[in-house]
């Protein structure tokens, strides 16, 4: 594996369907053998495991990597254990209500294979929520201007 898409979450059962959705989606047949998604659940209460096994049926064909901490570690401790339960060279944390740019995981992958040397990688922002992913980039950036937003 080149990459882990890693999810950290806690009790965020509703908005961590819509980012595992949107994550492998992006993992197509070229990339299966290359792309996982690890979450990391912080101990949860709610029905977040039911929610990752359904997205695990859906695209049975991704490797999700699914662990429940026994207990809270906290935030930071979360994130952190994503890179010892990821068995990728390269891990990319990713929020439990974040999404990414269609074909934003080929890129990458693309981009890791290319550059041999890379240590490190980072992927700019373009904020806005997962549910506003399904407007343009230009009227997203108009709404912007409207508010007067400086980026």
């Amino acid at each position: 594996m080149i990459l882990s898409i890693g999810i950290p979450t806690y009790n965020r059962a509703r908005m961590l369907e819509d980012s595992l959705n949107n994550v492998a989606s992006q993992i197509t047949e070229d990339l299966v053998s290359k792309v996982s998604i690890v979450v990391s659940d912080n101990s949860s209460t709610d029905n977040t495991s039911v929610i990752v096994n359904k997205v695990k049926q859906k695209y049975s064909d991704v490797e999700i990597i699914y662990h429940k901490h026994e207990s809270n570690l906290g935030y930071d401790k979360n994130v952190n254990s994503l890179f010892s339960l990821s068995l990728s060279d390269y891990v990319m944390p990713l929020g439990d209500d974040d999404g990414l740019e269609d074909n934003a995981i080929k890129k990458i992958v693309k981009h890791l294979e290319e550059q041999k040397n890379v240590s490190v990688f980072y992927i700019s922002n373009n904020n806005y929520s997962l549910s506003l992913s399904i407007l343009k980039k230009k009227l997203v950036n108009k709404i912007k201007r409207k508010m007067k937003i400086v980026k």
